[in-house]
């Protein structure tokens, strides 16, 4: 916390002259205020399938053949290769045959 937070949040107090109502308007603050690890919300979890996307074919692609920009799309839901891994599955070979829209496995 910043020399400057920390004196707004002194001055703030000032006004709360009962110490359980200071200590609630604090904690009440600094729930507020979070923290800097990025999670998602219990309410946010249900749809994290759902809004994220998975690596997919674009097009039939055959067992063995290079796995390209042109051959692979992505889509959602997200229960397969996230598209963040995108350059790692360029260029690999595919497993096995995959239909069109089927999630990629490497």
């Amino acid at each position: 916390m910043t020399r400057l937070r920390s004196r707004e949040i002194l001055q703030a107090t000032k006004q709360w002259t009962d110490d359980k109502e200071l200590d609630e308007a604090v904690e009440h603050l600094l729930a507020a205020l979070g923290n800097a690890d990025k999670q998602p919300t219990p309410s946010e979890l249900p749809n994290r399938e759902v809004a994220r996307k998975s690596i997919v074919a674009a097009r039939a692609i055959a067992r063995g053949e290079e796995l390209t920009e042109e051959n692979l799309t992505t889509k959602r839901p997200g229960t397969g290769i996230s598209p963040m891994r995108w350059e790692e599955v360029i260029g690999t070979r595919a497993i096995r045959d995959f239909q069109p829209d089927e999630l990629i496995e490497i």
